[in-house]
């Protein structure tokens, strides 16, 4: 549990760091996307590292419940967020 965590959670950070990289960095993502979607986006994914990193901490003395934790991450990162509707593929009016 702590080295699948673990490395999981080491994952999600430097995931996070190249994300928040190509926010800074405009050329790096589709000129659609809105600087407010990216921060969005982006404290969604902040989630990631926390999630796993603590989960591999319970699941070290809980697996269960490490588990659990793992298992909670499904619906933070598949439920759409309010905020953003979705623009259709070809819909350059925006």
């Amino acid at each position: 549990m702590l080295f699948f965590g673990g490395s999981f959670g080491v994952g999600a950070i430097f995931f996070n760091a190249l994300w928040w990289y190509a926010l800074r960095t405009p050329r790096l993502l589709n000129s659609r996307v809105s600087a407010h979607a990216g921060r969005l986006v982006g404290r969604r994914f902040l989630a990631g590292p926390l999630l796993t990193l603590l989960g591999a901490a319970v699941g070290a003395f809980a697996p269960a419940a490490g588990l659990a934790i793992y298992a909670l991450m499904i619906p933070v990162f598949w439920l759409p967020l309010p905020a953003l509707e979705p623009v259709p593929l070809g819909d350059e009016s925006r």
